[in-house]
């Protein structure tokens, strides 16, 4: 049995691979002293491993390429760690530089050049490793096989080599028997896992016949921020980046529908999660989660918090949620799979270093999020937290692919209800509320406590209204109203601190002006919540017409 048939994967884990490089190298350079350079967070001068071979120093810069987004070394990168590897004292005589990934002439070209240029200025030279050929060292090696085997690959390595072949034909005939089964469930739902531990999924529509309305002549992407759905109006064959060319997350309109593609970083860097033409790759491990069905993906973080949604909803829409972050330009050197389709316009252009959380009818952006200390990830996570809800029950007794269940919907027939003829009044987020002043002012009306302005405490109603346009004689029913959007949002106190948050769906409203008393419009309004805003509030109010 050769290396090339029975390969196992790489770790999943950067510092595991890196301890995997240690182990190899120790036996390659016969040097039972070499060790890891430094820990986390401390300068290494582009070396991980180092050690002595034949008298002389080495060092290996490992690069762990997960395979989510079928991520390579570039030879850009090559000459970056390079770079750094010269000021390793002492100095050095090769620079290894061992990925994960696969071979790359392009890299292997740079390498070799830089070796030569190395070579007449008495410099070290410079060695490129792909997984393959890290295998095949390891493989020949049988005792070190046996001993590291259990450590990196606790399910694939045999009790012993006796048996190995029969072990490998084994297993042989298990990987056959799952990528046909993955090929089957591909057409179904196609969730399954690797060797490696990577969950693999295949979105299909949710509603595969549903056909978005679309205006004569609309193309582009329209968000129902609302929602959070995106409705896509492309010709066939063009890509859109819905948060633009920093963000890595873009989608292709086909004949059959649209092509979700992107790569998901978690709150340290790590890549947690990727679309690739709708197959998702997510690597859950002791810090990640995720849960799915055959139209969406979900995955937390180590913080415990709705990182990612992803629903692929009809041919031309899906909904999202979660973390979007901005960082490199996307382009085909940065993302091999990125397409080379011609690139329709953004819903919007996010610079380098803005983060994007996407909840529950509210979008709020960070311009370069403080995340440097625990203190700060913790602050991160919560208003992430507050934003963004599961879908998913992760209870143990549920299973993948069970969904929570909405809250029951309010029922309330906000015509039907008679509003009390007392000032504004009821609970506002489970707290007693007594309206004591109101205004309106253009298209805004606000009912609150204390000072004018935003209030503490009270309700912002923004009317679906041109600029000059009366409200009086008008009623706004929620839900029922199609002239237009209304938002409500919720001013309140929790713990002495300023809290604040939009009704966006479940809720109902009737709110109705009167005619006019010389400058004064009366106004009356019923207001209610589903559980989760515990908010109910009727009465009349008095505001001043400018």
């Amino acid at each position: 049995m050769s290396a090339d048939i029975e390969m196992w994967p790489p770790p999943n884990d950067p510092d595991a691979f890196e301890s995997l490089c240690l182990d190899l190298w120790k036996e390659i350079w016969n040097d039972p002293g070499a060790q890891k350079n430094g820990r986390s967070g401390q300068s290494q001068a582009g070396v991980d491993v180092f050690g002595m071979r034949d008298g002389q120093q080495v060092g290996i810069q490992c690069k762990q390429k997960n395979g989510l987004l079928r991520t390579k070394v570039t030879a850009t990168e090559l000459e970056q760690e390079v770079k750094a590897a010269k000021d390793f004292r002492p100095k050095l005589i090769t620079f290894i530089l061992a990925t994960t990934g696969e071979r790359d002439a392009h890299v292997q070209e740079c390498a070799r050049r830089l070796s030569v240029e190395h070579r007449n200025s008495g410099l070290f030279s410079v060695e490129v490793w792909s997984w393959k050929d890290i295998w095949s060292e390891v493989y020949q090696r049988e005792e070190l096989l046996k001993r590291i085997g259990p450590i990196y690959w606790p399910r694939l390595a045999p009790r012993s080599t006796k048996g190995r072949n029969i072990f490998a034909i084994v297993l042989i005939v298990v990987v056959t028997l799952i990528a046909l089964a993955a090929i089957q469930a591909r057409k179904d739902v196609a969730i399954n896992s690797n060797a490696n531990g990577t969950s693999i999924g295949f979105l299909k529509p949710l509603h595969p016949e549903t056909v978005e309305p679309q205006l004569a002549g609309q193309v582009g992407v329209v968000f129902d921020n609302n929602a959070g759905i995106l409705k896509f109006y492309l010709p066939v064959g063009q890509t859109i980046l819905p948060f633009g060319n920093n963000v890595p997350f873009w989608i292709t309109k086909t004949s059959e529908g649209i092509l979700i593609s992107g790569e998901f970083k978690s709150m340290d860097g790590k890549v947690i999660a990727e679309l690739a033409n709708n197959e998702w790759r997510a690597n859950p491990h002791s810090y990640f989660k995720l849960n799915s069905d055959s139209s969406a993906l979900e995955v937390i973080d180590d913080y415990n918090i709705p990182w990612l949604h992803i629903e692929y909803l009809t041919p031309t829409s899906l909904k999202i949620g979660g973390v979007f972050r901005s960082g490199d330009v996307v382009n085909q050197t940065s993302y091999s799979n990125f397409t080379n389709s011609p690139i329709h316009m953004s819903i919007c252009q996010l610079s380098p270093g803005v983060t994007t959380i996407i909840g529950e009818g509210q979008t709020t952006m960070w311009a370069n999020a403080p995340l440097g200390t625990e203190g700060e990830r913790q602050a991160f996570a919560k208003e992430v937290r507050e934003l963004v809800q599961l879908w998913f029950d992760y209870s143990p007794s549920k299973g993948k692919g069970f969904r929570i269940p909405e809250e029951p919907k309010v029922q309330t027939n906000p015509l039907a209800v008679k509003i009390p003829a007392s000032v504004v009044s009821g609970t506002l987020r489970s707290q007693a509320f007594s309206s004591d002043r109101a205004q309106l002012w253009g298209r805004t009306l606000t009912l609150g406590e204390g000072e004018f302005g935003f209030p503490s405490t009270g309700v912002v109603i923004n009317l679906p209204l041109e600029w000059n346009e009366s409200v009086i004689g008008k009623v706004f029913t929620i839900p029922g109203q199609t002239n237009g959007t209304t938002s409500v949002q919720l001013f309140w106190k929790e713990d002495g601190a300023k809290k604040n948050d939009f009704l966006m769906k479940n809720y109902v409203m009737r709110l109705e002006f009167g005619a006019p008393n010389g400058n004064i419009i009366p106004g009356k309004i019923y207001l209610e919540s589903s559980r989760k805003h515990q908010t109910k509030l009727a009465g009349t109010f008095k505001v001043e017409f400018h």
